[in-house]
């Protein structure tokens, strides 16, 4: 009866109705599905029935691809089957709040994928994150529940649990697509189990095995594991969401249903391992991030593998506000071929050029000088080999004198079929090599080995090359990995919010998986901010389960993780890495546990000078049972340059500037006196259960380069009860105007010199993946403007 009076209000509605609000990507945005759309409608409509009759009314014929209403959201996603007009065919339909375009998102793609045996000490990866130090005082995820938003999940792995369902490790979930699902052109077929065993990277598998895996005690044929390991939280409970089928794409729609069913469900926390650029405020799937976030369900993503694209490329729905977004870091240690000296393995690189090494060969060492070692010469194998090494690999002191390629290139005319390098240390190079035959880069103490044989009587060694390799230490350990995509965001907001560890991270994969790619066991190495989210996800487990899961809430969760949280340096440098790019640091699950500081807001987004407000704050609040003194400093962060000098396209990883020179500050003042300016250091003591207010006053960085920088640094707080718990608050802002920088010019130098003789050289797509926020306008077939942030139109 009520759906009846409903209907019957149809013909007055349709014409005196306010318009739906626009929202998210433009109409014609990359990889937008054609004619495809979803609509929000108020909690007590019947979406579907007046969707119906306003098409039927309109002879549109139409297919439903997702219907949701539950307590966060009621909305339909539906795709027009003929042609399509969005301002007669969409923003008529009646009682309509808003709508959005359905966009295709890309499966997430992996930066490696390596059998199991490429991490023989997995614990360590908890060394460094504070995971062991929770574990240590009781906190394993237990009572928490994980949502996993993937491709679906192989949970007969013992490692998982071995089933399905209460009781078991993955307790429920859903299949949103089915196995046919491929993305663009085909309708989702949802069932009620989301078991993956045909996709070839498990991916969703892998990920649910980082936040709750445990491989400790698994005796099942097929899947003991040669090297036992743990997730972070293993005693937490998964709920498996499957949005992906086996093999291709899935939808913004499939997201938002996705996480909300999951807080319908009770997760405490959503995981989404896939950052999807380009990124949108107002997505669909961002919104939904920022509802559920509000009613204490956390959604931690992935901020996504573009970081060779340069800034302002953090993936959707890690940029939303009410959600965090995970940058990756570098692990403790990654794969490396190996060489075998007298029974014992060390690391090795190959160079770049030149033949392949044979790996599994034996080859005969000849030593060019069996003394330059011990005298530390810099010019060994500089001149014409000294000794004969006719069909032997040629050892060669890396030094000073000559380049690495000239000294193997002489050693090749010497008759030498590999050429060996080793260092005065047990850093491993990367290097080019000689084009004319194999060249190895081996760490001092391999050399060692070789010249112990050499000095005991063994004029001829043998040494063995394997490509299986062994872990080393990794020279960037606790570093941004590179491939991590930075923000800011489209609207300036400061994301990534923090990162876990993404590279060379061991878990479970399905036996298909496993048969597809050749491995013999059901584990496998993977990389990718695809794993960094779920660690974060997993230490997020753990700070609930000390904390209290109704006693937290969203800020404050994200308060907790940012504040506590590393900040790394720039690979290869002294100074602090860019907020844009970490966000607060390497995640610390013992220190966000245990804190009892909570500073907030936990970071800091300045905007750009246009906009930049005349003072900001932060406010310590001492949640001890003691009184406490804060030291308080400022530290600068390195100035991103993203552009050229007298260029507007955003440079990629390669082009981008680090400055440490000129960089923004943040200045302590008095009260909220924008004015007044005191010292860069201040020492506070606030009582127990008190708190206090500092005010700052931001002074944008010089940009370097074309009217723009990116400056941004850290809030360091030291306390009185623990020299070990520094408190780091993130800040960044834009020198300079965001919204009248033009961008995309097309006789811009950087874009004439990269796409001028490419076929492709004035696809608008090609322009929207770059800089996904531009407005753009055509001046004439020659040049395109764009000076709007945020915009909805492109070239």
């Amino acid at each position: 009866m009520l759906l009846t009076h409903l209907l019957q209000l149809y013909a007055l509605l349709t014409a005196s109705h306010a318009r739906p609000v626009r929202r998210g990507a433009p109409e014609h945005a990359p990889n937008s599905l054609r004619c495809a759309y979803l609509v929000n409608f108020p909690s007590t409509i019947n979406g579907p029935a007046f969707l119906k009759q306003h098409f039927d009314a309109h002879a549109i014929e139409y297919q439903v691809r997702v219907a949701v209403n539950n307590t966060f959201a009621n909305f339909v996603s539906f795709q027009i089957l003929g042609q399509c007009n969005a301002p007669e065919q969409i923003e008529t339909i009646p009682f309509a709040k808003s709508y959005s375009i359905i966009r295709e998102l890309d499966r997430p793609v992996l930066m490696s994928f390596e059998p199991s045996e490429a991490q023989p000490n997995p614990e360590l990866i908890h060394s460094t994150t504070g995971v062991n130090e929770a574990r240590a005082i009781g906190l394993t995820g237990k009572g928490i529940k994980v949502a996993v938003i993937d491709g679906g999940v192989y949970y007969k792995h013992p490692a998982l649990g071995g089933g399905f369902g209460p009781g078991y490790k993955v307790s429920g979930g859903y299949d949103f697509v089915g196995d046919a699902f491929t993305g663009m052109g085909t309708l989702p077929e949802p069932d009620l189990d989301p078991l993956d065993d045909c996709s070839r990277k498990s991916h969703g598998t892998h990920v649910s095995g980082i936040i709750a895996g445990d491989a400790r005690v698994v005796v099942e044929k097929g899947f003991v594991p040669s090297i036992p390991w743990t997730g972070v939280a293993p005693d937490a409970e998964i709920l498996a969401y499957r949005v992906f089928g086996c093999t291709g794409s899935t939808a913004n729609d499939l997201i938002a249903a996705a996480i909300f069913a999951a807080a319908v469900d009770g997760a405490h926390i959503i995981n989404i391992s896939s950052g999807f650029f380009p990124s949108y405020s107002d997505d669909p799937d961002s919104i939904a991030a920022e509802m559920v976030g509000k009613a204490g369900h956390f959604v931690i993503a992935s901020a996504g593998n573009d970081g060779k694209a340069g800034p302002f490329v953090i993936g959707h729905p890690g940029n939303s506000r009410g959600g965090l977004g995970v940058a990756s870091f570098d692990n403790s240690a990654s794969k490396h071929a190996s060489v075998e000296v007298n029974g014992k393995e060390f690391p090795c690189n190959m160079g770049r050029v030149g033949p392949k090494l044979e790996f599994g060969k034996e080859f005969r060492i000849v030593v060019n000088n069996a003394y330059a070692n011990q005298f530390n010469l810099q010019n060994d194998g500089s001149g014409i080999p000294s000794t004969n090494a006719t069909g032997a690999a040629l050892l060669i002191r890396q030094g000073s004198y000559g380049s690495i390629t000239t000294r193997c290139d002489l050693a090749s005319r010497a008759g030498a079929t590999a050429c060996i390098v080793y260092g005065a240390t047990e850093k491993l190079e990367t290097i080019s090599g000689s084009k004319k035959i194999p060249t190895v880069f081996i760490p001092n103490s391999a050399a060692q080995a070789i010249l112990d044989m050499i000095h005991a009587g063994t004029l001829t060694p043998i040494i063995l090359f394997h490509k299986q390799g062994i872990m080393h230490a990794t020279g960037t350990i606790n570093t941004l990995s590179i491939f991590s995509s930075p923000g800011l965001t489209d609207d300036l907001f400061l994301k990534p919010d923090l990162g876990g560890i993404g590279g060379q991270v061991l878990s479970s994969i399905s036996p298909n998986s496993a048969k597809m790619n050749g491995y013999s066991e059901r584990y496998a190495t993977l990389t990718g901010t695809s794993m960094a989210a779920p660690y974060v996800a997993g230490v997020a487990a753990l700070v609930l389960q000390h904390r209290g899961v109704h006693s937290i809430s969203f800020h404050e969760l994200r308060g907790y993780l940012q504040n506590t949280a590393r900040p790394a340096i720039l690979a290869k440098t002294r100074f602090l890495h860019s907020p844009a790019y970490q966000g607060a640091g390497l995640v610390n699950a013992y220190q966000a546990a245990v804190a009892t500081t909570l500073v907030l807001p936990s970071a800091i987004s300045l905007n750009d000078t246009d906009n930049l407000e005349p003072y900001t704050s932060i406010t310590i609040y001492n949640r001890g049972s003691v009184d406490v003194q804060y030291t308080v400093r400022i530290q600068d962060s390195v100035t991103v340059n993203p552009y050229l000098p007298n260029d507007d396209f955003t440079q990629d990883s390669k082009t981008t500037r680090f400055t440490a020179e000129n960089t923004g500050q943040l200045q302590f003042i008095y009260q909220n006196e924008p004015t007044q300016s005191i010292y860069p250091i201040r020492s506070i003591i606030i009582p127990a259960g008190q708190s206090d207010t500092l005010y700052f006053r931001a002074q944008p960085a010089q940009p370097k380069y074309n009217g723009i920088a990116i400056y941004g640094g850290y809030i360091e707080i030291k306390t009185s009860i623990d020299a070990n718990a520094t408190i780091h608050v993130p800040y960044a802002g834009v020198s300079g105007s965001w919204r009248q920088k033009p961008i995309w010019v097309r006789s811009s130098a950087s874009l004439h010199k990269q796409w001028a003789s490419s076929p492709r050289k004035r696809s608008p797509q090609l322009h929207a993946r770059k800089h996904p926020s531009s407005c753009a306008h055509w001046l004439n077939d020659q040049t395109c403007i764009c000076t709007g942030s945020m915009a909805r139109d492109y070239c």
